[in-house]
């Protein structure tokens, strides 16, 4: 596996290499989102994964995305290889397009690649020649330029970019079974197991008036959306359509029984200018000088399958936008925040007629939601100071949702001296699973581990130190490269903690003890946060790392 020019390794690891039970299930987090990254540019090693309502494949095989320079151009190929035999992974195919990499999902064996192409010079664009102006797909080194009825242009296209879209069977014969393109870039990525939701932000302003003197404008943003079909690898493209205002990120789609639910934070600005320059300008025309107003509010939308509006509830929390989003079933949960954190619930049981069941203020705001168990729903994010929404410490929230009508906290925990976690940016580095009564995730420049229950709620049960200094272009300055892919997972009762460089495995049953380890790419450590000889880390549990992984019987 190569990015770029750079040679890469892909490291089958087994779990044996540390004490572990009998149940060799892989637990992965979040699994509740039914759209989950499959592959991505840039990583070591990234495990396909299935829609949360679709039956999980059996699959020996694993993709990996990286981008290939040439010249001007970017390609995003996927290399996929059969892991049948762990110990000797063999390549099969290699597929790529495009573009660089943008996202990705997995839905029943069928890998959707989704890259962004805008290595587009008028300057070496031929008519006669398509790869020169139109996306290039290629299976093993042949090529082919995307034909014009898989083409399709969106409306306000503001640059010059594809949209590419590649339906990969990477199950069974790995290769393409159908291509797509939009013109026009993407900022959101949202997958059903049915559809694929393109969504990107533009800017409008138009002109709403005039007088001898002035000419006034409204100006705004909408959201473009693209719905692509998907099933068994094949993409089509089936409707567009708009909706006034942005998205918060993927969360702030959901797809149910062929309606899709949209929660976005409008804004909306009129202001004025003179309909020609004045030669001199007077004290006088700036005081009649017409002000300006600028209102931001959150809404809902809903919308058939032919993106064509159903329902909506607007004007929600002047002032706020939106922090963070959770469909589940047929009530929508979002939170909106500048000094406080509502929480709105709004129930979608009549997709043209939604109804706000209720706001919970509380101080501070939840960046991540996520449903946790019957009646309940866990909230990750800050405090934050009533008066003035200074952002503080790190805060977990558990909401009682039992009654969508009446949410309540039910517990909280302040996490004194962090502030940042990957989670706010990034789902996928959380852990939680409600039959453990865990939630992990990375903070600042440690991996945090929490119990809950429902009488004594959060606990901190380890606190483990990470250094994210590692890899850093000087390896001795600690913190200069911070990598925002550090992952936690369990197998049986060992908690395993990865980052780009190390494997670390932890004991569940004996306080998170440290047990065993290995290294991906050691020459990336520094020799101040490494003792070469015994290969052990200076900070947190010091545990010797084996030479060879230790076999379990």
């Amino acid at each position: 596996v190569r990015q770029g020019y750079n040679p890469q390794t892909l490291a089958v690891i087994r779990e044996e290499q540390a004490p572990v039970a009998d149940t060799p299930d892989v637990q992965e987090a979040p699994s509740l989102d039914e759209d989950t990254p499959a592959v991505k540019q840039k990583s070591s090693i990234q495990p396909m994964e299935e829609a949360a309502d679709e039956p999980a494949a059996d699959i020996a095989a694993t993709c990996i995305a990286y981008p290939i320079t040439q010249s001007y151009k970017t390609d995003t190929s996927v290399d996929i290889f059969d892991i049948s035999d762990k110990a000797n992974p063999r390549k099969l195919h290699t597929l790529s397009q495009s573009g660089t990499y943008r996202d990705s999902r997995m839905v029943g064996g069928m890998l959707y690649l989704i890259s962004e192409y805008t290595d587009i010079l008028p300057t070496e664009t031929a008519q006669d020649e398509p790869g020169t102006y139109v996306p290039l797909f290629a299976e093993d080194g042949t090529q082919i330029a995307s034909a014009p009825e898989d083409i399709v242009l969106r409306p306000d296209v503001t640059w010059p970019s594809y949209t590419v879209v590649g339906g990969i069977d990477a199950a069974g014969e790995g290769v393409y079974v159908s291509q797509k393109s939009v013109y026009g870039a993407t900022e959101t990525v949202y997958a059903s197991t049915d559809n694929i939701y393109l969504a990107t932000s533009a800017y409008t302003d138009e002109e709403t008036g005039r007088d001898d003197t002035y000419v006034y404008y409204t100006s705004g943003y909408h959201t473009q959306l693209c719905r692509l079909a998907i099933g068994g690898g094949a993409v089509e493209i089936a409707a567009t359509g708009a909706v006034p205002g942005t998205l918060h990120n993927q969360f702030s789609l959901d797809e149910r029984g062929g309606v899709l639910r949209v929660v976005v934070t409008e804004w909306e600005n009129t202001w004025a200018n003179f309909i020609t320059e004045p030669e001199v300008y007077t004290e006088k025309m700036w005081e009649d000088f017409p002000e300006g107003t600028n209102k931001q509010t959150n809404a809902l939308y809903t919308f058939d399958e032919n993106l064509t509006q159903l329902g909506a509830v607007t004007d929600l929390a002047e002032g706020e936008q939106v922090f963070s989003v959770r469909f589940l079933g047929d009530v929508a949960y979002f939170v909106t925040f500048r000094q406080t954190d509502p929480l709105f619930s709004v129930d979608l049981t009549d997709p043209k007629d939604p109804r706000v069941l209720g706001a919970l203020k509380i101080p501070g705001f939840s960046e991540y939601l996520h449903p946790y168990a019957d009646g309940l729903l866990f909230g990750l994010g800050n405090d934050a100071n009533e008066q003035t929404g200074a952002r503080g410490n790190l805060k977990l929230s558990m909401f009682d949702n039992s009654d969508p009508a009446d949410v309540t906290e039910a517990h909280k925990l302040l996490v004194e001296g962090h502030m940042y976690t990957d989670v706010a940016s990034n789902h996928k580095a959380i852990v939680v699973s409600a039959a453990l009564g865990l939630i992990a995730f990375p903070a600042d420049e440690s991996y945090l581990i929490y119990s809950y229950n429902n009488d004594a709620g959060f606990a901190k049960i380890a606190e483990i130190p990470v250094d994210r200094g590692a890899g850093a272009s000087d390896p001795n300055s600690r913190g200069a490269y911070m990598p925002f892919d550090m992952r936690g997972l369990f197998i049986g009762n060992v908690f395993y903690v990865v980052t780009p460089n190390t494997v670390t495995a932890y004991d569940m049953d004996d306080g998170f003890a440290q047990v065993g380890g290995v290294v991906l790419n050691e020459a990336a450590w520094s020799v101040s946060s490494w003792d070469y000889s015994q290969r052990v880390w200076d900070t947190g549990p010091v545990m010797p790392l084996a030479a060879e992984p230790a076999m379990a019987e």
